[in-house]
């Protein structure tokens, strides 16, 4: 009978421990492990692009880091202002991130989008992509050398993805730094820029080098300098601009961001994976593949780095008259 009652006890006994541990699983199921349900990325631009691709090849490897789904939301319009505008609406609770690129700058210069670099909490910043000088492969210069002597005996024409574009303002931020003059031909994206220097419409193109990677493969284009602090992998033998004697950096950009007042804890896991995600051998072989170029900062740093470009374009967007 006493056996009887110890078995019944020691039943009891397990019955509530597990009871308990399973209260407990649930609960950190529920609230306290992150994240614990699927992410969305809103991508501010159409599905097919640079960013969107981009975008979606960090979604794939954070839903596989987190085991969790992650999904990608284009929310286009205005030049990449309404996903903008949406990213820095959503809940606060890290679930949603923006990938933001370049065009915050300007949109927030010339009065397209309620936005302004304050009203994001910076993540990580996970790409950056130096503007280069390009030529179409039967252009009579084969050096930035060469082709500065040329630009001071002939006015160039020189394509770009838009007025106001990351592009355009490459462009004249290389002639002032070069003491060059160009005409400014805008055209309705990168692409078509592209195109009509392949076509010899044009006598070059302010683009990325990623942008321009199978022409340069298949022998079409020519890339003279790097408008970057040092060469890039995809290109090893192109100089910088710096080492050619012209004073200038400039890059357009993608990074990760959170509405304000996300919880600290869980920004700093989303950080970290992100972190780790860029250093991975997935993303070295999509860099190489692409000619996109993958390069992490932190948040912190981001921000400082946007403030800084900032600073460095608004006068000359004041003088194109591009500020409202």
């Amino acid at each position: 009978m006493k056996n009887k009652k110890n078995v019944i006890c020691i039943c009891i006994l397990v019955c509530i421990i597990s009871w308990i541990s399973y209260s407990v699983i649930t609960r950190k199921n529920d609230v306290g492990i992150f994240p614990n349900k699927h992410i969305d990325i809103i991508c501010p631009f159409s599905a097919g692009g640079g960013t969107d691709l981009l975008c979606r090849t960090v979604a794939d490897l954070m839903s596989k880091e987190f085991s969790v789904p992650v999904n990608v939301q284009n929310i286009t319009g205005g030049g990449g202002a309404l996903g903008h505008t949406r990213g820095m609406d959503v809940s606060a609770d890290g679930y949603t991130l923006t990938m933001i690129t370049f065009e915050l700058i300007t949109l927030t210069q010339r009065g397209f989008a309620p936005i302004k670099i304050d009203d994001f909490d910076y993540v990580a910043r996970i790409n950056a992509d130096a503007s280069c000088i390009a030529v179409n492969k039967d252009f009579p210069a084969d050096t930035l050398e060469e082709f500065l002597t040329l630009a001071k005996t002939k006015k160039l024409k020189v394509g770009n993805s838009g007025v106001g574009s990351v592009w355009h303002l490459a462009s004249e931020l290389f002639c002032k730094k070069s003491g060059i003059k160009m005409s400014s031909i805008a055209f309705d994206g990168a692409s078509n820029a592209i195109t009509a220097m392949l076509g010899k419409h044009i006598d070059l193109v302010n683009v990325s080098a990623a942008e321009l990677k199978t022409h340069v493969e298949s022998g079409k284009v020519k890339i003279l300098a790097i408008m970057a602090d040092k060469r890039i992998t995809y290109l090893p033998n192109v100089p910088t601009c710096k080492e050619c004697g012209i004073d200038i950096s400039f890059s357009t950009w993608r990074g990760i961001t959170l509405p304000k007042n996300v919880p600290l804890q869980n920004k700093i896991i989303l950080q970290n994976a992100i972190k780790k995600i860029l250093a991975s051998q997935p993303m070295r072989d999509f860099s190489k593949e692409t000619g996109i170029d993958v390069e992490y900062l932190d948040g912190k740093t981001f921000k400082e780095k946007i403030q800084t470009q900032y600073n460095q374009i608004k006068p000359l967007m004041i003088e194109l008259g591009l500020v409202k």
